[in-house]
């Protein structure tokens, strides 16, 4: 079966903020989707929430 999706967009981290968080911190990144194997799904993500608890976890300490 195909399926209608053949990229995806993900936002990673880009560098690790030094004080306050920037738009430059990260970077939007598009990849091939490929092949859903059979007995295999793919999902989509409609909505995400980012919990503030997350800041601490961007530096490269102990959170």
């Amino acid at each position: 079966m195909t399926h209608p999706v053949s990229t995806s967009r993900r936002f990673v981290l880009a560098r690790r903020p030094h004080g306050q968080v920037r738009e430059e911190d990260f970077a939007l990144v598009r990849a091939d989707v490929g092949a859903v194997p059979d007995g295999g799904v793919l999902l989509e993500t409609l909505f995400i929430s980012l919990d503030p608890a997350i800041r601490g976890r961007l530096d490269d300490r102990p959170s």
